[in-house]
Parts: structure tokens; C-alpha cells; sequence
């Protein structure tokens, strides 16, 4: 199983550009167990870490194993960054309501290890996301980010998302009731 990325070497300057040996993969039903532990690794980092996931519990593995199906199904997509051999990000999508009608429109969600941020690899993800989606044929993509996730914001607005309302006090996290900010993507 492929384990995230340790940190940039002691001095190493954020680089304004993604290095050019990143590669992104889409995953099927059959590989995504070899990706398991680091994307579990990077989500559970995010629940214990950061106010932006709404979710207190960190994910076991039976839990992860049926959250990563759901993205590999006909309607879903997972795909992962890997840079030098190591899982530096992962991002995914799923229907956004469970209602037939509502097939063609998908929520994505996209997490970049917090030692490889600011380097371009959201961007990367986001834009093989819209890919996949546009080549599947779905209508639009959803993302529901934290109103003080300032970085997610920024990136889905340079990836001509619009901003299409708040949901007040959609989540608690450590205590506190957020606000999330919902952003779209019409694709066709």
C-alpha cells in the first residue's frame, strides 16, 4: 500500500509550479486498494487537523474501504497525485444527491498533503476532475468549502467555478457551527 509523501527537504522553497514528474492517475475498482493508506492517512489528517472537513471521527479501515467504492462506481471518480513514487494528493467525486435525476451532477472533493500545498497540485487534480466529469458526460460539479478556506476558494474561482450560495452553520467542527460557501461548475 502506497503511503503519502514525507515533507520537502530542511529549506526547500514552495515552488510556484508543479514539478514536472507529478502525475495523475484515475483509479479503477481494482487498484484503489494499493492507494488505500495514504489517501486514509491524508483524510484522516484533515478530520483531526483542520476545522474545513466537518467530520470528528477519523475514517477505520471498513469505513474508507466503502467511502473509496463509492468513488470507483460507474458515477464516481477517484484519481490520486503522485510525485517521485509517493501520494501527494487525492481527488474524488460522487453524485451529489442520491436521486436519479440529479445523476448528472457530482460533488467533488480534493485534498493535497499539507507539506505539498501551494505548489499547484490542487490545480492539477482539479483540472483532471473537470476532465473526467466533462468526458463522462456530467452536467456540473459541486464543491461545498469552508467560507474561511480561503485557498479552496481561490482555486475553485481560477477554474471559473461560480459562487452560488452559503449554507450557514452547515457543519460543526471542534465546537463551533461553520459556514460552508457553495461553488459550480457548469460543464455542458
Amino acid at each position: 500500500m502506497m503511503k503519502t509523501v514525507t515533507p520537502p527537504a530542511l529549506g526547500a522553497a514552495p515552488q510556484a509550479h508543479v514539478a514536472p514528474n507529478l502525475q495523475i492517475h484515475r483509479l479503477s475498482a481494482s487498484d484503489w486498494p494499493r492507494y488505500a493508506l495514504g489517501i486514509g492517512e491524508l483524510l484522516n489528517h484533515e478530520i483531526t487537523h483542520s476545522a474545513y472537513l466537518y467530520r470528528e471521527e477519523v475514517f477505520d479501515r471498513e469505513e474508507l474501504e466503502r467511502w473509496l467504492q463509492t468513488r470507483t462506481q460507474p458515477q464516481g471518480m477517484l484519481c490520486v497525485a503522485i510525485l517521485e513514487g509517493n501520494l501527494v494528493g487525492f481527488a474524488s467525486y460522487a453524485p451529489f444527491r442520491s436521486f436519479s435525476g440529479s445523476v448528472d451532477t457530482v460533488e467533488h472533493s480534493l485534498y493535497v498533503s499539507q507539506y505539498w500545498r501551494t505548489q499547484g497540485i490542487g490545480g492539477k487534480l482539479l483540472q483532471a476532475s473537470l476532465h473526467i466529469a466533462q468526458q463522462a458526460g456530467k452536467k456540473s460539479l459541486v464543491g461545498v468549502i469552508d467560507s474561511e478556506n480561503l485557498p479552496s476558494i481561490r482555486l475553485h474561482e481560477r477554474h471559473q467555478f461560480d459562487h452560488v450560495g452559503c449554507l450557514r452553520g452547515l457543519g460543526r467542527k471542534f465546537g463551533v457551527y461553520r459556514n460552508a460557501e457553495l461553488f459550480q461548475r457548469l460543464l455542458s
